[in-house]
């Protein structure tokens, strides 16, 4: 394990540690972006499964223009979704 040192404080700290046990600043510059990220695939995947069930319900109900629209609207969730996964990644 390596040393960090708090960018605030100037503590050395365990690089495992997310934030400063001294002065609680983020260690990690990128940390609260990670955690952006990680909602917005969240949000991402609810859009695509939300898009799938309203096309199935509207497909059983017998409209056929509205099941086109929330495939589209899954299929682009899903897109979204796959792209957002790589930059990620």
């Amino acid at each position: 394990m390596s040393q960090v040192i708090c960018p605030k404080c100037g503590e050395n700290t365990l690089d495992r540690l997310s934030n400063c046990p001294v002065c609680n600043e983020p260690l990690v510059e990128g940390q609260k972006r990670n955690e952006v990220r990680t909602k917005r695939v969240y949000y991402l995947g609810l859009v695509f499964v939300a898009g799938l069930v309203a096309a199935t319900v509207s497909s059983l109900m017998g409209f056929p223009k509205l099941t086109m629209i929330f495939t589209a609207i899954g299929v682009i969730g899903l897109v979204a979704l796959i792209l957002k996964m790589n930059a990620t990644n």
